[in-house]
């Protein structure tokens, strides 16, 4: 197996690993929070993802159309069903 290769599998199996042990914790502890919990948490994740998309200056998919006249329309149709968890089947 090639070098480069070896890594994204390495990569795509501590990132499945890191997913489920998530997941895991969530269905254990989702039941056990309040809604500000839940609330406090969304806001923290979604702030941690923009700093870490201005750190590596990776472009979000929200900034791609924000700036339109159309964004609410458009964060209707498209946004509210993506998913932060993503598989990146390109690792494979």
């Amino acid at each position: 197996m090639a070098g480069p290769l070896k890594q994204h599998k390495a990569l795509w199996v501590a990132n499945t690993a890191w997913l489920a042990a998530l997941a895991t914790i969530a269905l254990l502890l989702a039941p056990t929070f309040a809604l500000m919990d839940i609330l406090k948490l969304a806001a923290a994740a979604y702030v941690g993802q923009e700093a870490a998309h201005l750190i590596t200056g990776e472009k979000t998919f929200q900034s791609t159309y924000i700036v339109k006249k159309s964004w609410p329309s458009l964060l209707l149709g498209t946004g509210l069903h993506s998913s932060n968890f993503q598989l990146n089947l390109s690792l494979l």
